[in-house]
């Protein structure tokens, strides 16, 4: 039977000193919760994951896919390809993994069959599979930018509830180091009585022979003195374990009290987004009601203007009238010529003036609603633009608190790392002690 072997390139955006050093308990530690993870998301057993190489570039890790020994699990190509579809997926299982979290591209390389009989490989390449992400476009309007604050506000959540995973994956890796912890000192403990028995064995036989042998009283006093000596070393240990025990649930406490203010936080965020929307809509509300009361005006003023023009039209009919009615009477009134004439210059200064005035007047009210009208597109425009930078102010702020929240978090989570890493060497240190301290008392 020949076994599957696809080698695949995975990038995770994270500093690279945060995998720790190579051949270093937190780097043992990092790529042992990266193949966990990816056995979760692929499932296939964590031993199929191979780490060959992890460099710089955030962090590259190259990597071996092997098949599944007892030929239960997926195959490695098709679990490969479904891990790059998971990349793009926010709720898949690979975006809930502490570590695989931060995947940004998988690459597969290429594959090949290792028969049983060591026989020679056969490679087969594979064209490389990059996930890359394209610019997002600009928003247009207000309504595509409430979506736009809406789609970050979502995704702050699903960041909140990975940041919770990531926690809740610290307290169980917290509490198998205790547990390991608890067994290793409970083993200290069992052989420190054996010892204690030995001894005591010893000391029956030492007084047994102090009767035969008065030159050993000395020697026996001496092994006494370095009874008591281990004792109170052993009962030193002990209450320097306790106070490391404590001493972790106290951070956890802490770790847990920050927790929930950064939960706060955000919901304060949230509510402090959404009065923004309402005010930006009450506002856009009360500009175009403005809006519609200048409209109704305009048109007020157009029936006024209307009516200008109507009366105008008469007095012209009037003055044509006028004239005709002068051609019928002119030629049987010719004594009363000169005094018609004065009637009709009189009459003609007065329809002249008359007509003037209409006009200035119609002239004056096009100038108003030209200024009512400029007077309305300014105050659009104003209102438009306040919209427009105070939605960018929001977006902007929003985006340094995220930003600043996932540093500080980012910060703590790697601060209770390296704590856990100094509990965990101090307590080797001293079982190592203890144990050079056993070697001594025998």
């Amino acid at each position: 039977m020949d076994e599957k072997i696809v080698e695949m390139i995975i990038k995770l955006d994270l500093d690279y000193s945060s995998a720790g050093s190579p051949g270093s308990l937190g780097r043992i530690d990092f790529e042992k919760r990266l193949t966990e993870d990816l056995a979760k998301a692929s499932n296939l057993p964590s031993k199929s994951f191979r780490i060959k190489n992890m460099s710089k570039g955030s962090i590259i890790v190259d990597l071996q896919v092997h098949s599944d020994s007892s030929g239960v699990g997926p195959d490695p190509s098709s679990a490969i390809g479904d891990l790059v579809k998971q990349v793009k997926d926010t709720n898949s299982r690979l975006k809930f993994g502490s570590i695989t979290f931060h995947t940004t591209i998988i690459e597969l390389k290429g594959q090949r069959e290792i028969s049983r009989s060591n026989t020679p490989p056969g490679i087969i390449d594979a064209s490389p599979v990059l996930l890359l992400e394209g610019p997002h476009a600009l928003p247009k309007s207000i309504e595509f930018q409430e979506s736009q604050l809406q789609v970050k506000i979502d995704a702050l959540t699903a960041e909140k509830l990975a940041w919770k995973q990531i926690l809740s994956d610290l307290k169980v890796h917290y509490e198998k180091a205790r547990v390991v912890h608890e067994e290793e000192v409970a083993q200290c403990r069992v052989d420190l009585i054996k010892k204690a028995e030995e001894l005591e064995t010893c000391q029956k036989k030492l007084h047994t022979a102090n009767e035969k042998l008065d030159q050993h009283i000395q020697a026996m006093e001496a092994q006494d003195e370095e009874l008591v000596f281990c004792q109170s070393a052993l009962k030193s240990t002990n209450e320097e374990a306790q106070r490391t025990h404590r001493k972790q649930i106290d951070i956890e406490s802490q770790s847990q009290k920050e927790l929930s203010r950064a939960t706060e936080k955000i919901v304060k965020l949230s509510q402090h987004l959404d009065g923004e929307r309402d005010s930006c809509e009450k506002r856009l509300h009360d500009m175009n009601t403005e809006l519609d009361r200048l409209s109704l005006a305009m048109e007020a003023k157009d029936v006024e203007l209307l009516f200008y023009q109507s009366e105008l039209q008469t007095t012209k009919e009037e003055k044509e009238l006028t004239h005709r009615k002068q051609h019928d009477i002119e030629l049987p009134l010719q004594d009363g010529l000169s005094a018609m004439r004065q009637t009709i210059d009189v009459s003609k200064n007065i329809h002249e003036e008359i007509v003037l005035n209409l006009q200035k007047d119609i002239q004056r009210k096009i100038e108003m609603n030209a200024a009512l009208v400029d007077e309305l597109r300014h105050v659009k425009n104003m209102a438009s633009t306040e919209c427009e930078e105070q939605i960018a102010t929001l977006t902007v702020d929003h985006e340094a608190k995220k930003a600043q929240l996932a540093k500080e978090w980012e910060g703590k989570v790697l601060k209770l790392v390296e704590e856990l890493e100094s509990a965990r060497v101090t307590h080797i240190e001293q079982t190592s002690a203890m144990n050079k301290q056993v070697e001594c008392i025998r």
